[in-house]
């Protein structure tokens, strides 16, 4: 594992969006991932259990640390949300919703992680992506 906690929180971003499209499908179940912004943390669940879970208990939740902070996640329609839990879904047909998770590191780096629909990997954006308005 890396020194750096933004680079372990974007690698796990990153993994994590991955596996949740993939086991969506394989496991014909929705996953969400929870982004909660009060508690600086990312976890996974499924709607089988109502609870924590993901396909690997390595995945299930990440808790930022280092000064790494969850700024917001921005959704086309819905807007910014900035505070609270926001929530991204997987679901069994093979798409996900759309959003952009935004994260800031302990020396001010800020990084896009844009999740889209209909593909399979999240991608990484140095700086801050958003939707236009």
């Amino acid at each position: 594992l890396s020194a750096d906690p933004a680079r372990r929180a974007s690698r796990w971003i990153l993994n994590t969006v991955s596996v949740l499209k993939r086991e969506a499908v394989c496991r014909q179940t929705p996953f969400t991932l929870h982004v909660d912004m009060a508690a600086n943390r990312l976890r996974v669940s499924h709607e089988a259990d109502h609870g924590p879970a993901a396909p690997a208990s390595a995945l299930s939740s990440l808790s930022l640390e280092g000064g790494v902070r969850l700024t917001d996640v921005q959704y086309p329609q819905k807007g910014i949300v900035a505070a609270g839990d926001a929530s991204i879904r997987f679901y069994p047909q093979g798409y996900s919703d759309r959003a952009i998770i935004h994260l800031t590191a302990a020396d001010n780096r800020r990084f896009s992680f844009v999740v889209e629909p209909f593909l399979s990997r999240a991608r990484m954006i140095e700086g801050v992506k958003g939707y236009a308005e």
